[in-house]
């Protein structure tokens, strides 16, 4: 049996913000969504602007983290190596778009602000909306221009610059997204230069149908080879249903990032050796990482790895509908969980503790009608499982999730 204990850990108090959009949901449903994490991972910044140029500061430069700056709202960024920032000269006389982020990591990246050299014109502004994801990076933005002129350019930003599209006749669209919060913000050249105030969009996911079921998927035991392997036990089933077959151990050996045990954080690395039953396991970062690291180096097919950690059950059973399994977090038997032991992270000297019951299972389908979930328990097998203690235990061990998808080069 799995012998893994897991202590509850207070989850970190995040700054919830309720963010209103207009979403288009068969082009007439009008919503309003609640973000919860998107204002906890920007990068703050702050800039001054003179005849000399543009200064951008980074607020709080956290140690270990790497973060540039744009003047041209995120088409090239400019490495920050000291607190008192960059200086961009030679700049002319003009309006400039300045965001920040953490190199390398997209999401943090800030609103766009505008900094003037030259006298600053009226705000524009914007209705947007969010266009459902009804298949993988089916989703899409579309937003309407306020009081459009057809003698103006207007360009679509998203996620300060991450994507980019020209506004014609007064909308403008941009596709390839994933159900999502998105930052959004128009921008209007030429001598009347504006740029409207940023705003959270919501891309909804596909809606659920009452039921998927993701047949032929093998169920991979992990006993007796990895007694406290469920989690990569797991990601090995979700790349068995891609046709790649490799085995648990393989991916255990070779590509699981693990540390000592009860020495590390089960974040970052699988704490133990999943092949004795004197370890623990890992949370959802670890597993994403062991499938992108064994993903990287397969040839001819390329894949998304996708972390939804933090979703509710419904976005769960729409990647089903679209055909994708999910590794999800759960416990034993569905039992609950409980105190477990503790220990000290020797990186970083925190102290870390374990949820007691914590295992990992492959979604494979669901019925509402029903009210079942389909399981594939590396303990067990194929199982069927109350819908309702499902979610229950699905949430209390905080919504992680990983799937796994093909994508055209």
């Amino acid at each position: 049996m799995d012998l893994k204990k897991k202590l509850p850990i207070t989850a970190p108090i995040m700054a919830i913000i309720t963010v209103f959009a207009l979403i288009f949901t068969d082009g007439t449903d009008i919503r309003s969504y609640a973000m919860t994490d998107f204002e906890s991972i920007k990068v703050n910044f702050s800039c001054e602007s003179s005849d000399k140029g543009v200064r951008v500061k980074i607020d709080d430069m956290k140690p270990g983290k790497n973060y540039e700056v744009s003047v041209s709202g995120g088409k090239a960024f400019t490495p920050v190596t000291s607190e008192a920032g960059v200086l961009f000269t030679s700049l002319g006389k003009g309006d400039f778009q300045v965001c920040a982020r953490v190199a390398g990591e997209p999401r943090t990246v800030s609103d766009i602000t505008v900094a003037s050299t030259a006298e600053k014109d009226e705000e524009i502004y914007i209705k947007c909306c969010g266009l459902r994801e009804n298949t993988y990076k089916g989703g899409g933005l579309r937003v309407e221009v306020q009081d459009y002129s057809p003698d103006e350019t207007y360009v679509l930003i998203v996620n300060g610059g991450e994507k980019r599209a020209v506004i014609k006749d007064g909308v403008g669209e941009v596709t390839g997204l994933t159900s999502d919060y998105y930052r959004v913000q128009v921008q209007r050249g030429g001598k009347n230069a504006a740029l409207s105030r940023s705003t959270v969009v919501y891309v909804p996911y596909k809606a659920n149908e009452g039921g998927a079921l993701l047949r032929k998927i093998p169920a991979v035991r992990q006993n007796p080879e990895l007694p406290t392997g469920c989690e990569v036990t797991s990601l090995s089933m979700a790349l068995r249903y891609l046709g790649i077959n490799v085995d648990k151990e393989i991916l255990a050996d070779n590509y699981l990032p693990k540390c000592p045990y009860r020495t590390g954080d089960y974040r970052k690395a699988f704490v133990g050796d999943p092949r004795s039953t004197f370890a623990y396991g890992c949370y959802s970062e670890v597993i994403e990482k062991c499938a992108k690291q064994f993903l990287s180096v397969q040839q001819g097919r390329k894949f998304d790895v996708v972390n939804i950690t933090g979703c509710d059950p419904d976005r769960l059973y729409a990647c089903l509908e679209m055909g994708y399994p999910v590794i999800v977090w759960v416990t034993i038997d569905m039992q609950d969980t409980f105190e477990g032991a503790s220990w000290v992270d020797e990186d970083t000297g925190q102290n870390i503790t374990w949820r007691g019951n914590e295992h990992c299972v492959l979604l494979t389908g669901y019925s509402a009608s029903r009210d079942t979930v389909y399981l594939n328990d590396p303990l067990k097998g194929s199982v069927g499982c109350s819908k309702e203690i499902f979610e229950q235990r699905f949430k209390e061990m905080e919504s992680q999730a990983v799937f796994i998808a093909e994508v055209d080069e």
